[in-house]
């Protein structure tokens, strides 16, 4: 374990010293982007359920943009997108469009899905308002818990543990590095 982090810290601190001449790197090198606080952690669980519940590609790289502007652990934050993935990612879109309906006191529009072009420009529009409202209240709700879960969590023996050993192989790790 002790070399792997040796290993790995080195070839990141050679990263950024090797975009240190680009415009990346000044938020690349944001220490809340890679801290293991509470708030960072509290942030990034936020930013990556947020992202990961709206019904749009790209999440990975929406959560990277928000975890630097947010000043969130980028890790994590992209980690969290996959909260909705594969497997989840048709019921969560499902509810939040049910969330929309009623919220709108619209009735539900019945639909099969066809990935096709004709589909979108035909069926599309009856369904955005409903699953938008949906997905960004669906979305803020579970951002907030997340944040909510990880600082309950923080506060916990277990957790207060890991952080202090984490902390002991960073320094290590940097005295090994010298």
């Amino acid at each position: 374990m002790k070399h792997w982090i040796k290993k790995h810290y080195a070839k990141h601190k050679a990263k950024v010293v090797k975009i240190q001449s680009q415009w990346l790197a000044k938020y690349i090198d944001q220490p809340a982007l890679w801290s293991t606080k509470e708030e960072p952690l509290a942030r990034a669980a936020a930013v990556g359920v947020f992202v990961g519940t709206l019904p749009f590609p790209g999440h990975m790289i929406v959560a990277s943009f928000l975890a630097v502007f947010f000043r969130a652990n980028l890790p994590i934050s992209i980690l969290m997108v996959w909260v909705s993935n594969p497997i989840t990612l048709a019921p969560i879109t499902y509810f939040e469009y049910k969330l929309g309906t009623l919220l709108l006191k619209s009735p539900s529009y019945k639909f099969s899905f066809e990935p096709t072009a004709d589909w979108f420009t035909h069926h599309f529009i009856h369904l955005w308002k409903p699953l938008f409202l949906g997905a960004f209240l669906f979305a803020s709700c579970a951002a907030i818990l997340a944040y909510l879960l990880i600082k309950v969590f923080a506060e916990s023996r277990f957790f207060v543990l890991f952080r202090k050993k984490v902390h002991r192989l960073k320094q290590q790790a940097k005295r090994a590095i010298k």
